[in-house]
């Protein structure tokens, strides 16, 4: 990890007025070998963009979506699928709020940001990204019991 944003302890981002896809998709753009994603809704091409091209790279990506939002209109785990990631819909409507990624076991980015245009332009929402291995274990941990609650531990 030669880059100066892993040598950032944490880092926070408020919306409106900043872009707080950005940090986002540099997180993912600079993940070397996991991708771990839990979020409520994702409607953000720019952020699909990036995880679809980490995978390219050969970034082991699992997604985790809520039911309700990802029968959205604009809601992307279809071009996810069809892309060939492992998304995995959570079985109950509505509960998955979660709005988590866990990047190569030591970068976690967290918050109230759901993954929207109006996360970005409208909502008051919040990103805080945490360097710190301790934490990316117990996120990960969740996220491996999410996956588990939900029947997801297929072929990865």
């Amino acid at each position: 990890m030669g880059s100066l944003l892993w040598s950032i302890i944490f880092t926070v981002c408020f919306s409106p007025g900043n872009s707080c896809n950005g940090p986002i998709v540099d997180a993912i753009d600079l993940a070397e070998k996991t991708v771990d994603i839990a979020i409520y809704s994702f409607t953000d091409t720019y952020i699909a963009e990036a995880v679809l091209e980490a995978d390219r790279r050969g970034v082991k990506v699992r997604i985790l979506m809520d039911k309700l939002q990802a029968a959205g209109k604009y809601a992307l785990d279809e071009f996810l699928i069809e892309a060939d990631l492992f998304v995995c819909v959570d079985k109950r409507s509505g509960a998955m709020h979660h709005k988590f990624v866990v990047i190569d076991e030591m970068l976690v980015i967290t918050g109230s940001y759901n993954w929207t245009a109006n996360a970005n332009k409208k909502n008051n929402e919040n990103l805080l990204m945490i360097l710190d291995k301790r934490l990316a274990k117990e996120y990960t941990l969740e996220f491996e019991r999410l996956l588990e609650r939900h029947e997801c531990l297929r072929d990865m």
